[in-house]
């Protein structure tokens, strides 16, 4: 699970090396992990570039989070309506710790979009959506998740930074 958790949007195409130097353990025992994974269809090899990416049975149990999910139907009805009304692309996400996650999206029809993919993973402190989520817990809860009076990760120039901020 840590070698599949290696792969990311910015990297999803990985080399057993690279694998290895993020695990820190030997590239040997990781050919063997790899190789393990490739017979279950949990990666598949890529030939150019040479190396490994997440496999077609990583997607489908992946999409078992939704299909498992009972509020997913009720949400997504909700999210059409809302692009009806709006003309604007919708967004479903989940907080995870300190980041909001993707689940899905309904595209608008208004020509302007800011669009974001079905899986980001993104900072909560710095999306409206997170912002809306952080509104409805207490202050336990956010300092459980983002610290008190740490420094923020930053997704631009203009991102929140500090919990003194994200406060005000």
């Amino acid at each position: 699970l840590r070698a599949l958790s290696c792969f990311s949007r910015s990297a999803p195409v990985l080399t057993a090396s690279e694998i290895a130097r993020q695990l820190k353990l030997p590239r040997t025992n990781v050919i063997r992990l790899m190789a393990t994974l490739l017979s279950a269809g949990f990666v598949a090899r890529r030939p150019a570039p040479a190396g490994f990416q997440i496999g077609l049975r990583a997607f489908e149990i992946g999409t078992l989070f939704l299909a498992a999910n009972p509020v997913s139907s009720l949400m997504t009805k909700a999210l059409d309506e809302l692009v009806e009304r709006t003309q604007c692309t919708a967004y479903l996400a989940i907080l995870d710790r300190d980041d909001i996650v993707m689940l899905t999206c309904r595209e608008g029809t208004l020509p302007i979009r800011f669009v974001w993919q079905v899986g980001d993973r993104l900072p909560c402190h710095t999306t409206a959506m997170g912002k809306a989520i952080l509104a409805y817990l207490s202050a336990e809860e956010i300092d459980a998740r983002l610290g008190k009076g740490k420094k923020l990760r930053a997704l631009t120039e203009n991102s929140i930074r500090t919990r003194d901020q994200l406060d005000r």
